[in-house]
C-alpha cells in the first residue's frame, strides 16, 4: 500500500520538512534569526526522517493526488486540510469509504505525541497607518470568533456542499463534517 505526503506551497520541500523539525521542538533558524540551524542534530534527524519516507518506505515523490486516491494506488494521503473537500468533490464514489486521521507525530520524552504541522492559512493584518485600528481589531476578532467561523462554514456547506476547516477546536466539534471526526 502506497502513501503520499503532499504539501503545496511556495517551497513544498521546506513545507514537508518543517513538521519534522518543529516536532523536535526546534526551528531552522537560531533564536534571533541570524543563522541557519540546519546543521543541528535535530534538523539533521528531521531531514533523515523525511527522506526515509521516500527512500526506506517508498513514498512517491510526486503523485496526482486526487486520481491515485480515488483509484486506490495511494490510498493513504498525508495532506493539508483543504484536500478534504477536494476529495469529497472529485471522488463522490468514495463517500463513506474513507476517513480522516490525525497528522503523524513524534513521540516526546514525556510519552505524548507532538503533531505540530504547517500549512497555508488566512492571515489577518492591520496596516499601521489606519486611523481605525480599534475597529479593525474588533473586525478581526469577530471574523476569527467561534460564532462567525461556525456560521460561515455552515453557510458555505449548505449552499455549496464544501467543508471548510478553521484551526479552532471549538469550531471543529460543531463543524459540518461527518460524525465522530476530530473528537
Amino acid at each position: 500500500m502506497d502513501t503520499y505526503y503532499a504539501y503545496n506551497g511556495v517551497n513544498p520541500e521546506v513545507g514537508k520538512l518543517l513538521p519534522f523539525v518543529f516536532q523536535r521542538n526546534t526551528d531552522i533558524y537560531n533564536e534571533d534569526g541570524t543563522a541557519s540551524t540546519l546543521d543541528s542534530p535535530e534538523c539533521i534527524a528531521a531531514f533523515k526522517e523525511l527522506t526515509d519516507l521516500h527512500i526506506k518506505y517508498k513514498f512517491p515523490i510526486e503523485d496526482p493526488t486526487y486520481t491515485t486516491f480515488a483509484d486506490g494506488r495511494t490510498p493513504i494521503q498525508i495532506a493539508q486540510n483543504w484536500y478534504y473537500p477536494g476529495f469529497e468533490q472529485t471522488s463522490p464514489q468514495l463517500k463513506g469509504k474513507w476517513d480522516l486521521a490525525l497528522f503523524p507525530g513524534s513521540k516526546q520524552k514525556d510519552g505524548t505525541i507532538n503533531r505540530i504541522n504547517t500549512g497555508k492559512s488566512l492571515v489577518w493584518s492591520i496596516v499601521s497607518t489606519t486611523k481605525k485600528k480599534e475597529a479593525a481589531w474588533k473586525l478581526i476578532q469577530y471574523l476569527s470568533s467561534d460564532e462567525f467561523t461556525q456560521r460561515f462554514a455552515n453557510s458555505v456547506y449548505d449552499r455549496l456542499k464544501v467543508r471548510l476547516f478553521y484551526s479552532n477546536n471549538k469550531y471543529l466539534v460543531k463543524a459540518p463534517f461527518p460524525k465522530n471526526r476530530f473528537l
